[in-house]
């Protein structure tokens, strides 16, 4: 619950998340920014799906599929998508050479 929102935190103040939270190292500040930013996104997508109810034959309307809690869930633990922790970030950038520091960011 918390690194969503934290995730809706950031975009309402058009802000990093590794910015909210004062995180100075670029490269974990990156790999944060990455892990939120994805999470927060799955999150999103999960509360936006809807669905037509057409259980009263008159009165039809769009309902959600998901409540909060269930999105939450889902987007921690999917099916068959599957997050990247900080570890795989970090070695797939060192395999990369993505590692490098330019002009304050992450290369």
């Amino acid at each position: 619950m918390e690194l969503w929102l934290l995730h809706r935190r950031a975009k309402n103040y058009s802000q990093l998340p590794s910015q909210i939270l004062r995180i100075e190292h670029p490269i974990v500040a990156y790999a944060w920014d990455k892990w939120c930013e994805m999470y927060g996104c799955k999150v999103d997508g999960l509360l936006e799906e809807t669905k037509l109810d057409k259980s009263d034959s008159k009165n039809w309307k769009y309902v959600r599929v998901h409540s909060l809690q269930e999105a939450l869930d889902r987007a921690a633990n999917p099916d068959k998508q599957r997050f990247k922790g900080f570890k795989e970030i970090f070695l797939e950038m060192e395999r990369t050479g993505r590692n490098k520091i330019i002009r304050g960011g992450v290369a």
